[in-house]
């Protein structure tokens, strides 16, 4: 069991990335669904690489339903750079799916599907996310199912770290959220971990799977995603179930509380919100 994080860095990287299915391009824009089925957009920059099962390959290449990763940076989230496509291979190039094993001075071990071992070092400013959520590296298990993503001329360092307990699968949209250490924010996640294994507390995992309480939910989402606020504030849990959503995850203020309150109570209804979102100690 871990017992400390490292000291990441808080600043905002510049790179998301967006997974899903191959639609169409034309015009210079790119179709594509998300893991939802959910088809949106993106404008290819003029500079675009485009890659299939990991060698250069051009967007003519790309067939209809194709497992597509789509990479944008800066603040357009519309605009690509990067797009890899999957026909015969799995994953994608720096891309290592697998079972989490320790973590010491900053070297994650893993094991891959095969159970071999293996390390990356983990980048100052690399995200970590547990369940969709922001978290530190004392929040991983021992055989908790992580994806470890690298950077694409170095695969042995680690620019991302995704693990999942309760969800099913992995995120397909992987905004930037940055793990904080302990010794920044004067806290660690285990009260809240308890509260969320309490059988009460709506967790990710309570999310309806009907059609009107995902549209609400992605709505919710899109709007806050694209309203300027902290990373945290972009990343809060929103659960929806039978039209009720719930709030829940920490925001640097209390205007961004509000304007989150705002933002769902125009799409569910005041009396559908339960916002349980906390403001962050400084």
């Amino acid at each position: 069991m871990l017992t400390s994080a490292p000291a990441w860095a808080a600043s905002e990287t510049d790179e998301a990335t967006h997974d899903g299915k191959f639609v169409s391009v034309s015009e210079n824009q790119l179709t594509m669904t998300n893991s939802e089925g959910k088809e949106h957009s993106h404008k290819l920059s003029s500079d675009a690489k485009v890659t299939c099962d990991g060698a250069a390959c051009k967007v003519a290449d790309l067939k209809a339903g194709m497992k597509i990763r789509v990479t944008t940076k800066g603040d357009d989230k519309k605009l690509a750079t990067h797009i890899e496509a999957l026909d015969k291979q799995s994953l994608f190039a720096n891309t290592h799916e697998g079972k989490f094993v320790s973590f010491t001075n900053n070297k994650l071990t893993m094991t891959d599907s095969k159970g071999k071992e293996h390390s990356h070092s983990v980048a100052k400013d690399a995200t970590m996310t547990c369940d969709g959520a922001a978290c530190k590296a004392d929040s991983l298990k021992s055989g908790m199912k992580i994806r470890v993503t690298t950077k694409k001329d170095d695969s042995s360092v680690a620019t991302e770290v995704e693990a999942i307990e309760k969800n099913a699968s992995f995120a397909a949209f992987r905004p930037s959220v940055k793990a904080l250490s302990t010794e920044r924010t004067g806290r660690t996640n285990t009260a809240v971990n308890t509260r969320d294994r309490d059988g009460v507390t709506k967790t990710p995992f309570d999310q309806g799977e009907n059609k009107a309480d995902i549209q609400v939910t992605a709505d919710i989402r899109k709007r806050v995603v694209g309203t300027k606020m902290s990373s945290n504030a972009h990343n809060i849990k929103i659960i929806t179930l039978d039209g009720k959503v719930t709030l829940r995850g920490p925001v640097t203020t209390d205007e961004e509380k509000q304007k989150i309150d705002e933002i769902a109570t125009s799409v569910a209804g005041a009396k559908n919100v339960d916002n349980q979102l906390e403001v962050a100690k400084k």
